[in-house]
């Protein structure tokens, strides 16, 4: 009798310590799941505020250029049909599909010319990035730079170098392609300068000097229109998505 009372009570002993592991309890390491998170941006110099809709869904109404929705939206994990729209006439501007997952953070960005003429490069689209939003230890901030600059009519669009001014830069980041984004984690504060410049030259397209947060996440656009005025004109601009 005693030998089956040490069975039961051993296996109600099991029973007890994985209904604890399987809900979080007693100081465990159970994990919840977080749906996608989605922020949009547009970066298209020659646009009017844009909509984008998931699906039939809009997910943002109307972003200006160089601006953002105020923060990121919750979505269920799926594939959707993403739709780009010009706010103001209603004109479809790009679609795509684009798949979104639990426990990740995405930045939808527009980029390109909305009146690109016969340079379909330069057409107006969306990108989806995946960013990871977790701090950096110390005084430093992340940057996520992203290519969205345009050079003139007729003119392709190179890859850019960003980085501080010199021939020996302490950050640097190489051959940004257009339309695409590179990551680098950097000093905080505001005693640095960076440029934008085309690769592998020292022409340089853009400056900027922010003051960056200790343990800031940033989308950094370079954007613009080479040789256009403002607001069209070449800049570096700094969003915090942390």
């Amino acid at each position: 009798m005693r030998r089956l009372i040490g069975i039961v009570l051993g296996v109600s002993a099991v029973i007890a310590a994985l209904t604890l592991a399987g809900c979080g309890g007693g100081g465990g390491t159970g994990t919840s799941v977080k749906k996608p998170k989605i922020r949009v941006f547009n970066a298209s110099p020659d646009s009017n505020p844009i909509r984008l809709d998931l699906n039939t869904d809009t997910l943002e109404p109307a972003v200006p250029y160089l601006d953002a929705s105020t923060v990121f939206k919750s979505k269920n994990p799926a594939t959707y049909d993403v739709g780009l729209f010009d706010s103001i006439s209603g004109d479809s501007l790009w679609a795509e599909t684009a798949t979104v997952s639990n426990n990740t953070s995405y930045v939808f960005i527009a980029f390109g010319l909305e009146n690109f003429g016969s340079e379909t490069i330069k057409r107006i689209r969306t990108v989806e990035l995946s960013v990871d939003l977790t701090p950096p230890v110390g005084n430093k901030a992340t940057l996520l730079v992203f290519h969205a600059f345009n050079r003139g009519v007729g003119l392709d669009t190179p890859a850019i170098d960003f980085q501080n001014p010199g021939d020996n830069p302490q950050f640097q980041l190489t051959n940004i392609t257009y339309g695409n984004g590179q990551s680098l984690t950097v000093d905080s504060g505001s005693a640095l300068t960076f440029q934008a410049r085309r690769n592998g030259t020292e022409q340089v397209y853009a400056t900027s000097t922010p003051t960056l947060d200790a343990g800031g996440v940033y989308l950094v656009l370079v954007s613009g229109i080479d040789g256009a005025a403002s607001p069209q004109d070449p800049q570096i601009n700094y969003f915090k998505l942390n």
